[in-house]
C-alpha cells in the first residue's frame, strides 16, 4: 500500500463504490469467465476456429457504464474487456495459428504445478500469435484467477505508474512473476480485490495518467 499515494489511494476507492464492485461488473464478467474455463476442461488442445472464436468472446465479454452516465451500467454486452489485445488484427492471426494456441493453451491449462516452466518455454521459441504476452498470461489467470493476472502491455505501464517500479516488459516468467508481485502486494490483497476488478482498474489507471 505504501506505494499507492492519497490521490490515487482516494480515485481506486471511488472508481470500486461507482463501478467495479457492482454486480452488472462482477457477475458479468465472472459469467462469461467460467464459460471459457468449461471450454478449456471440455476441449483444451482440440479447439477449431469456432471454438477458438468463442472462447475469446467469452474472455473478452463485459458489461460497462454507459459514456452518458458513468454510474449507470449498459444493459448490453461487449467484447471489449481487453480492448484489441483479442480483437482485430491480434485475433485474425490467433485464428490464424489455432494449432499452436491449441498446444500452449493445453499444456498450460493442463499443467500440473509446472506452469512457469512452460511459460517460459514458450516464450523461449518466441511464438508470434499476435496477442504476445497476453494470451498465455490469460490462460494462468483462468486457471489460478486468485494467483495470476493478465499481463499487457497497458496494465505493465500501470503497474510502473502505481509502484514508481520500473518493471523489465521482456517476456519471462521471471518478469511476468515480478509483476504479479507488485499487483498483488500493492492492489490485490490491500484492497481485497476480486480477480475480475484487477485489471479494470489498471486500464483506467494507465488511460488517466495519458490524459
Amino acid at each position: 500500500m505504501s506505494f499507492i499515494n492519497k490521490l490515487n489511494l482516494d480515485r481506486i476507492n471511488l472508481l470500486r463504490d461507482e463501478v467495479t464492485q457492482k454486480p452488472a461488473l462482477i457477475e458479468t464478467r465472472l459469467l462469461a469467465e467460467n464459460k471459457a474455463r468449461t471450454l478449456l476442461n471440455n476441449k483444451s488442445g482440440s479447439f477449431d476456429i469456432e471454438d477458438f472464436e468463442l472462447f475469446l468472446n467469452y474472455c473478452n465479454t463485459e458489461r460497462v457504464p454507459t459514456i452518458r452516465n458513468p454510474k449507470v451500467f449498459s444493459e448490453k454486452e461487449t467484447f471489449t474487456r481487453f480492448g484489441l489485445s483479442f480483437n482485430g488484427k491480434n485475433r485474425k492471426r490467433l485464428m490464424n495459428s489455432t494449432n499452436i494456441c491449441n498446444f500452449w493453451s493445453s499444456q498450460l491449462w493442463n499443467s500440473d504445478g509446472h506452469e512457469l516452466s512452460i511459460l517460459e518455454k514458450f516464450w523461449q521459441e518466441k511464438n508470434n500469435l499476435g496477442a504476445g504476452i497476453g494470451l498465455p498470461a490469460l490462460i494462468l489467470y483462468l486457471k489460478e484467477p486468485l494467483k495470476y493476472n493478465i499481463w499487457l502491455p497497458s496494465l505493465h505501464d500501470s503497474v510502473t505508474i502505481i509502484t514508481k517500479k520500473r518493471l523489465n516488459s521482456k517476456r519471462s516468467s521471471e518478469n511476468y512473476l515480478f509483476y504479479n508481485k507488485l499487483i498483488n502486494s500493492n492492489l490485490r490483497h490491500p484492497f481485497s480485490l476480486k480477480p475480475q476488478e484487477i485489471d479494470y482498474i489498471l486500464f483506467w489507471i494507465c488511460k488517466n495518467a495519458k490524459e
